[in-house]
């Protein structure tokens, strides 16, 4: 029976948000998480490295939440913006609010939305944060009712401001077993790089045949979406065996995205180039230093290995957090009540190759070298101690997270006439520490072809391999060793 009445359809709140191209794959957690925060801030910075997935995270937030504003949900891209002036306007122009003749833009918008109740997605907020951050301060201050979700490499440093970390997607975790296809498409990187394959073929599957190369690429690409990506887009042109193969350089195999999308956004390269730029002098040093640290480090470590060229010891502290800060590098709370640091390894290899170009490669590995020999002296007589339960943790965490490095030190400077007995010696010497208390440590494969070190086909302690290495000669002042003084300060690195 019919009332006579004409049923009206209900009609969505405006918007400007784009329709998605491909699938969103995974994420879950993090959709619901960013929507609790939203609710209990009305500013939301999503922060990460660059192509952690910032930007597709809003959007996929924006959308399920259209319905809870009633004035709209409206995207600012800010990216293509060079001048911080332009912020306001760029603003007016989404929300399609006119300019008033003789009043400043910024007044405007905060008249026009004062009781406007709508979600304003600020999107590449990184490269012009003062200017944004005072346009913010201004809306928050002035509309009540507005809630604002932004992207950016950093925070925007204004008072209410939650900062959100979007973490990497999930990645088969390390360990000797290979897992099944079925086991492997529980993790969120695997899925994402299936799909965007089939993209580019259509017949490929996770299969026994392929599992190993596929988890391989996306342990090594720690999960970064864009990275996983462009590792996809290969598919075709190299076998998934072939792109496992060649990311040991992943800049160079990581490009070719959407021609239509701006640079940062199209090789994993062009996205870290625009994080690079936006750093100061003194961090851009201290970013390509860093790259020598193979697992993480402590700060006394970067302090030890960060210094030079202007860069002062004390100046660290700052230094290092602004890279934090800009999502370069990682931190994490340490199991003896330390924080620790780490690169992505993308990023490090970004890193390493800012530090080779610019001439400091061999000190950084040095002062890197040098670092571990004097935890090595300060640890040995201890490790066989009372104190060996409270040694042998540290002896262990530099061998899982620095061995690598120390040997990459020492293959690079094998053989060179100019390395005497005592500066090989050393580089062994760091090396053979990692391997901590109770490890086998070969002396003759350590040191063979090396100056004055080992040749002896005898295995031992580490301690042992250290007071043998110590018989080559003692330690000159102009070695570039750390002082006594100095290896004790460095000591709390354990």
């Amino acid at each position: 029976m019919s009332t006579g009445k004409a049923h009206e359809p209900r009609t969505t709140p405006r918007n400007n948000l784009p329709a998605p191209r491909s699938s969103f794959v995974g994420r879950e957690r993090e959709i619901e998480e960013v929507k609790r925060e939203l609710a209990i801030t009305r500013l939301l910075t999503l922060t990460g490295v660059g192509g952690s997935g910032k930007t597709r995270l809003a959007l996929e937030v924006a959308r399920d939440l259209v319905e809870a504003y009633p004035n709209g949900t409206w995207l600012v891209q800010l990216a293509p913006l060079s001048e911080g002036e332009l912020v306001p306007k760029a603003v007016a122009e989404a929300l399609e609010v006119p300019e008033r003749q003789g009043e400043p833009l910024s007044d405007t918008l905060a008249e026009v939305l004062r009781d406007r109740q709508l979600l304003l997605i600020l999107d590449n907020c990184e490269h012009l944060i003062e200017a944004i951050a005072s346009l913010v301060d201004l809306l928050l201050d002035s509309c009540p009712r507005l809630r604002i979700l932004a992207t950016s490499r950093e925070g925007l440093g204004v008072e209410g401001e939650i900062r959100w970390v979007v973490p990497s997607l999930s990645v088969p975790e390390q360990g000797r077993r290979t897992l099944s296809s079925q086991e492997l498409e529980a993790y969120e990187s695997v899925r994402l790089f299936v799909e965007r394959a089939r993209g580019r073929d259509p017949s490929l599957s996770l299969s026994p045949h392929n599992a190993r190369a596929v988890a391989d690429i996306c342990k090594r690409l720690e999960g970064i979406p864009l990275a996983i990506e462009l590792a996809a887009a290969r598919v075709g042109t190299l076998s998934v065996e072939q792109i496992s193969q060649r990311l040991e350089d992943s800049l160079k195999l990581l490009t070719g995205g959407s021609k239509t999308q701006m640079a940062k956004q199209r090789t994993l390269r062009g996205a870290l180039d625009w994080s690079y730029e936006l750093l100061s002098e003194d961090e851009k040093k201290l970013f390509g230093r860093l790259s020598v640290f193979a697992g993480g480090w402590t700060l006394e470590a970067a302090e030890a290995v960060g210094v030079g060229g202007g860069v002062k010891e004390d100046n660290i502290l700052d230094l290092l957090s602004g890279l934090v800060e800009k999502s370069l590098v990682v931190a994490r709370g340490g199991e003896q009540g330390d924080v620790r640091y780490r690169m992505l390894e993308p990023v490090r290899q970004y890193a390493r190759e800012k530090l080779e170009e610019g001439g400091e490669a061999e000190e950084a590995r040095r002062r890197h070298a040098d670092f571990f020999l004097a935890l090595a002296e300060e640890a040995e007589p201890r490790l066989q101690g009372p104190e060996d339960t409270m040694w042998g943790k540290p002896c262990e965490g530099a061998r899982q997270s620095e061995g690598g490095s120390l040997l990459d030190t020492s293959e690079r400077r094998r053989g060179r006439a100019s390395l005497t007995p005592r500066g090989s010696s050393r580089i062994v010497l760091a090396h053979a520490w990692t391997y901590g208390r109770g490890q086998e440590v070969a002396g003759g494969s350590l040191g063979k072809g090396w100056p004055g070190v080992g040749g002896s086909k005898d295995k031992g302690s580490g301690g042992a391999v250290l007071a043998d290495l110590r018989s080559v000669g003692p330690r000159s002042s102009g070695s570039g060793g750390p002082s006594s003084d100095a290896a004790k300060r460095r000591s709390r690195d354990r």
